[in-house]
């Protein structure tokens, strides 16, 4: 919308558009000519954006050029250098990409962000938090590698959490790749995870065996909204706190002390109350065992939509790759703040609702409702070696809202354009039909 010569294009379009508007009958349609039988307001919608694009464009380029001049003093007084189009993205420990983009328009205001290379990255110095906004001081610490394992997996002999290689038909004609998550039997199989931890309280996970791909849960909903979370979830209040004590000193020795035998206790007490799921997971023993054995129904709330996998570092956001370690009854659990589901293992004989990742042992739940049955304890994990103390939150479950990718004037011309376009097309068939 920038060049001279789409500018030219566009007052071409207004100097003719306008005229065959205002001539246009009331009832009627513009002159086949033009190829198309619409009425005159899609046209004067495509003429009000036009003016608006440029402006905007012109808008948006000025405040690019503002912003990276000042990065650039910024990186100079840190002793950096900034490459012009050299889109760093950071690392897991400060991750630069707040996830939006910045092509066709501004970033928000709200991310305090610089566009480069179409992206809209953090300044130097500073770090996108799990809403997509920069800050200063939120550089995680990375607290080294560790294996997770299920305390009351479905499949005793393979309760740990490594990847494995899963083709999925997204569409009828081409089959897709992913790496998704899978339970294995050794810690050594077991895909090690490099593991940091944010001042906000969140952790992320690195496949040591797949450098540069992070944990994240892959939503292949058929309805989205603007930002793909589910429109039933509710984001936290803007400018509170994402943890209520997110300022709170480290535990007592004795209560870091009391950690892994918390997790010992909560193992044998787990094993006495649930013999009804002790005796269910024998049977799917057995069915495993048996070619001809009927596979049994989901007994957790799990949502097949949902996949846990592993993502190049290059094309997450970072409320994709933040995740929540609690310090539960029993063990641990992995949240997904954005998401609102919880990692859990997973039955590979369910007949219902087998999603890439359940067919090998990990799946999802969600906390207990009306409408869900919870996670049964199946999401208790545990940590080797054991998770230090600024990695375990000791809050309710988070909720974390990403900044949409669109401005609500776009959402709204699109709307209208659909709107006007649907209006027209009843408008001439009904012309139709009155002239037959």
């Amino acid at each position: 919308f920038g060049s001279s010569n789409l500018g030219l294009s566009w007052r071409k379009l207004e100097n003719e558009a306008l005229p065959l508007a205002q001539a246009a009958p009331r009832h009627g349609c513009l002159p086949s000519s033009w190829g198309m039988k619409l009425c005159p307001l899609p046209w004067l919608l495509l003429v009000a954006a036009a003016r608006h694009a440029a402006a905007a464009r012109q808008w948006a380029t000025w405040k690019r050029h503002h912003r990276a001049a000042d990065a650039r003093n910024a990186s100079e007084e840190l002793g950096h250098t900034v490459l012009e189009g050299a889109a760093d993205l950071g690392s897991l420990s400060c991750m630069r990409w707040t996830g939006g983009h910045c092509q066709f328009a501004s970033c928000y205001e709200e991310r305090h962000s610089v566009c480069v290379d179409g992206r809209c990255l953090c300044p130097p110095g500073s770090c996108a938090n799990e809403e997509g906004t920069c800050e200063y001081g939120l550089e995680g610490k990375d607290i080294g590698t560790h294996s997770v394992r299920f305390l009351n997996a479905y499949d005793q002999a393979k309760p740990y959490v490594g990847v494995a290689q899963a083709e999925v038909y997204l569409d009828l004609l081409m089959p897709k790749n992913f790496t998704v998550l899978a339970a294995v039997a050794t810690p050594d199989s077991a895909a090690q995870w490099r593991m940091v931890s944010t001042p906000t309280g969140f952790v992320r996970f690195e496949n040591v065996a797949m450098p540069g791909h992070v944990l994240t849960i892959y939503q292949n909903r058929r309805r989205r909204t603007a930002d793909f979370v589910q429109s039933g979830s509710r984001g936290r209040r803007r400018g509170s706190p994402l943890n209520k004590d997110a300022e709170r000193p480290a535990l007592p020795s004795h209560m870091a002390d009391e950690h892994v035998a918390d997790n010992a206790m909560g193992e044998s007490r787990l094993v006495a109350e649930n013999s009804t799921l002790a005796g269910r997971q024998q049977l799917s023993t057995q069915s495993r065992s048996g070619r001809g054995a009927v596979r049994q129904q989901s007994d957790i709330s799990e949502d097949c939509d949902l996949w846990p996998y592993v993502k190049p570092f290059s094309e997450t956001l970072p409320p994709e790759a933040s995740f929540q370690v609690r310090r539960v009854l029993g063990g641990l659990e992995i949240w997904d703040p954005m998401l609102q589901v919880a990692l859990a293992s997973a039955d590979e004989d369910w007949w219902l609702g087998r999603d890439p990742s359940q067919r090998h042992g990990i799946a999802e739940c969600r906390a207990q409702s009306v409408l869900h049955s919870g996670c049964r304890q199946r999401q208790l994990a545990s940590f080797a070696p054991p998770l230090p103390d600024e990695a375990l939150s000791m809050d309710q479950r988070q909720t974390v809202k990403w900044i949409g990718g669109y401005y609500w004037w776009q959402l709204v011309l699109v709307l209208l354009l659909w709107c006007g376009c649907f209006g027209c097309c009843v408008a001439c068939r009904s012309l139709f039909l009155d002239r037959r």
